[in-house]
């Protein structure tokens, strides 16, 4: 039989070439053992015989032989002839004695050379089952030496195996934690792949948002707060309200431009005011607007306050904020501190707002209007004057930053309604700023992005202009009171027509 490899299927462990070699050295061993019993049995039959033979020797001469072997003298018989002739007798039996003692020395000797002769031939027998069994014994030992080196050798390699098993071993608690690593993974893989459609989704709507905020921010720039709040609105939706950036823009607009808001901007605010410093100065505008509408004037501190403390904190992180109109935040804190009659605090955080926005027009009218406000709060100080001429040279400047902005950004309504107050505060060195002043204010009440609450802020401006004018300019006293008188048929106008925008 063969195992497919061409070597001697073995049986019960053995092939039967092996099993042919021991069989013929057995014979060979057997019939070894069966020669020299042969031998032996011979041998034992002849010395049988020859204990048990006619010729052994008699008694007399046995007798004569063990007398002379003692050394006791032999008596001599009494008779003379008589001792002859026994003499003579004894002498022939002595001789045939003799005779028969040297014939059965020579049967022994025979039976030596016989059994020498066998064991000789036994020896040639016994050498030639030597060497039959050294040659068998050779092979045998030379293929058990070629079985033991095979079997070393698998050995060396079972140990070499059992080696890097021990190492693997070894290394077991750190594969194990890369496979419990790499399961953890796995499974992550398999949860982020099932909700691969979900955030497939997820994405189309982050895209959608992205695109109506990009046109938000388009229509901002324009000055179309509807279209821009229809737009931050449908980014909302298409984020699932979760986008920050679109609840910023939805906040802002609700609070300043949107007379009929979808939500409170202000609950936009607080939603997310805690993400950045922006996010939080936006939110404390939006407490300052809520401020200003609150009859209860403790409220309306406390809420003061809060506000201006959610702006300074966002501005201690960020001193360098930009509003959505890009303005800074610390005119929104000069604000606050105005209405809180804080007027040099005030001028201070318009002053910062000028540093961070140096050429533009909305902390510089306000820090015009804060110098009237200071000259008339301290009438009989020696620098009321001052105070007043300074009024004068910043209404001019704050005339040249609108005109310059309104050049890049002509439909913004600020700019309009801040040169129309420039020009109006002007009208005290050139009467025929008035008819100016006018002609803007009108322009920028028929303005789309003049809305119930762009002109109520518009309102409170022209309503301290009109109480801090100094009483030596009568006339622009005059022209305030009918530019507030304008203003506030406008803000009725748009409390009847104005409707909410569409989403």
């Amino acid at each position: 039989m063969s195992n497919g490899t061409g070597d001697p299927q073995p049986v019960k462990g053995r092939t039967r070439l092996d099993w042919l070699q021991q069989g013929l050295l057995i014979i060979i061993l057997g019939l070894i053992i069966l020669f020299m019993l042969l031998t032996l049995y011979v041998a034992f039959v002849r010395a049988d015989r020859y204990r048990t033979g006619d010729d052994s020797p008699q008694p007399v001469v046995l007798e004569i032989t063990s007398l002379a072997e003692n050394g006791d003298p032999i008596e001599a018989p009494v008779d003379p002839s008589q001792s002859v002739q026994e003499a003579l007798r004894l002498s022939q039996e002595a001789r045939a004695e003799a005779l028969r003692a040297a014939e059965s020395a020579q049967n022994t000797s025979d039976n030596l050379d016989l059994i020498l002769s066998y064991l000789e031939g036994a020896a040639v027998l016994v050498g030639l089952a030597a060497g039959a069994a050294a040659l068998f014994g050779m092979r045998n030992w030379n293929e058990t030496r070629d079985k033991l080196e095979t079997e070393i050798e698998k050995l060396n390699s079972q140990r070499q195996d059992l080696e890097g098993y021990k190492a693997d071993l070894k290394n077991l608690p750190d594969s194990l934690r890369r496979a419990e690593a790499l399961m953890r993974q796995i499974s992550d893989a398999d949860a982020i792949m099932q909700k691969l459609p979900e955030d497939f989704r997820r994405i189309q709507g982050m895209q959608q948002g992205l695109n109506h905020l990009l046109f938000a921010q388009d229509q901002l720039r324009l000055n179309n707060y509807p279209e821009a709040y229809a737009a931050v609105l449908a980014a909302l939706a298409a984020a699932d309200g979760q986008n920050d950036y679109a609840l910023y823009i939805a906040g802002w607009l609700e609070l300043q431009y949107i007379s009929k808001p979808e939500q409170d901007g202000l609950e936009r605010l607080a939603s997310v005011k805690d993400r950045s410093p922006f996010l939080r100065a936006a939110y404390g505008v939006g407490l300052r607007r809520k401020a200003k509408d609150v009859e209860d004037q403790a409220e309306q501190r406390r809420m003061y306050n809060r506000a201006e403390a959610e702006l300074i904190y966002a501005l201690s992180e960020s001193p360098q904020l930009l509003d959505l109109n890009f303005e800074s935040y610390w005119g929104p804190v000069g604000g606050i501190r105005r209405e809180k009659k804080a007027i040099d605090e005030a001028i201070t955080a318009y002053q910062n707002a000028l540093e961070v926005t140096p050429r533009s027009s909305y902390p510089m009218g306000n820090l015009a209007a804060l110098y009237l406000m200071k000259a008339k709060a301290e009438p009989e100080s020696g620098q009321r004057d001052d105070w007043v001429d300074r009024a004068a040279v910043t209404f001019a400047d704050t005339l040249i930053f609108a005109t310059a902005e309104l050049a890049i950004m002509p439909t913004d309504y600020y700019h309009v309604m801040d040169i129309a107050q420039s020009m109006m505060m002007l009208g005290q060195r050139d009467a025929t700023n008035f008819q100016e002043a006018h002609k803007r204010l009108d322009s920028a009440i028929h303005m789309k992005q003049a809305t119930f609450k762009t002109l109520g802020v518009s309102l409170r401006g022209w309503r301290d202009l009109y109480d801090n004018c100094p009483d030596e300019w009568p006339e622009v006293r005059e022209n305030l009171a009918e530019a507030i008188k304008r203003v506030e048929a406008a803000i009725e106008e748009r409390k009847a027509t104005e409707s909410p925008p569409s989403a």
